[in-house]
C-alpha cells in the first residue's frame, strides 16, 4: 500500500483518473511478462498477441488452445472462449481474484506509482470529471459482496457456517439498498460501509 494514500477522504486509488494513468502507464504484456504467463505475436484486426487464457475462470486457467487476445497499442485484452476482456486493471482483477481497490493499489506498487510521480499526468486531465458516482457506488457495493462471500465460503463446513450465513444475509440486504437508490451523495457513505466491513472480518479471520 502506497504510505498516505488512505488518509484522503478520496483515495488516489478511487479517482478514476488514477485508473487511467495506470491503465496509460503499464501495458498488459508487463503483467504477463511479470506473471511468466506466456504469448505470442500474432496479426488478427486490432490484436497484436495471443494466448492461451491464464484466466482461472476459463478452464481453471488451463485451457489448450489459444484464444485470448491481446492489443498493445490499444491496451486492451480479449478471451474469445470465455469472453473476458478490458483493460490491465481488469485483468489482473481476473487473474489474481482480487477486488477493484486492492488491484489498484498492487499495481500502483508495481509501478512505483505515487501521488508525487503522476502529479503531472494528473494536473492534465480534467479533474474529477471522469468521476460517475453511481459507478463507485456500485464498485463499493461490489467489491463489498466480494468480501462477505469469499468469508463465508472459507466457512463452509465449520460449526459457525449458519451463524455467519445469517449474518452475510442481512449484509446483502443493507447492500441491495444501496442499489434501489443510486444517489451520488451516497458514494463515500457506501465506501465508508466497505471499510467497516472490511475491517469487522479481518478482525475475525
Amino acid at each position: 500500500m502506497v504510505t498516505g494514500w488512505t488518509k484522503l477522504s478520496l483515495p488516489w486509488f478511487e479517482i478514476d483518473e488514477f485508473s487511467d494513468i495506470v491503465v496509460d502507464k503499464i501495458p498488459i504484456l508487463d503483467i504477463l511478462d511479470h506473471w511468466k504467463i506466456e504469448y505470442s505475436p500474432c496479426s488478427s484486426g486490432e490484436f497484436t498477441h495471443r494466448m492461451r487464457c491464464p484466466l482461472p475462470i476459463h478452464a481453471e486457467g488451463q485451457e489448450r488452445t489459444a484464444s485470448c487476445y491481446v492489443s498493445h497499442a490499444q491496451k486492451k485484452f480479449y478471451c474469445f472462449g470465455c469472453n473476458s476482456g478490458g483493460n490491465v486493471i481488469d485483468f489482473v482483477m481476473l487473474y489474481a481474484g482480487k477486488p477493484y481497490h486492492e488491484t489498484l493499489r498492487w499495481l500502483a506498487k508495481y509501478a512505483k506509482l505515487t501521488k508525487e510521480n503522476i502529479e503531472d499526468d494528473l494536473s492534465n486531465l480534467p479533474k474529477r470529471e471522469k468521476k460517475d458516482p453511481e459507478k463507485t457506488i456500485l464498485r463499493h457495493v461490489f467489491n463489498t459482496g466480494i468480501l462477505i462471500r469469499e468469508f463465508i465460503n472459507a466457512r463452509k463446513g465449520k460449526n459457525e457456517y449458519s451463524k455467519w450465513c445469517k449474518w452475510a444475509d442481512t449484509r446483502f440486504m443493507e447492500l441491495d439498498g444501496y442499489l434501489d437508490k443510486l444517489e451520488d451523495s451516497k458514494w463515500e457513505t457506501v465506501k465508508t460501509y466497505y471499510d467497516k466491513i472490511d475491517n469487522f472480518l479481518k478482525s475475525k479471520s
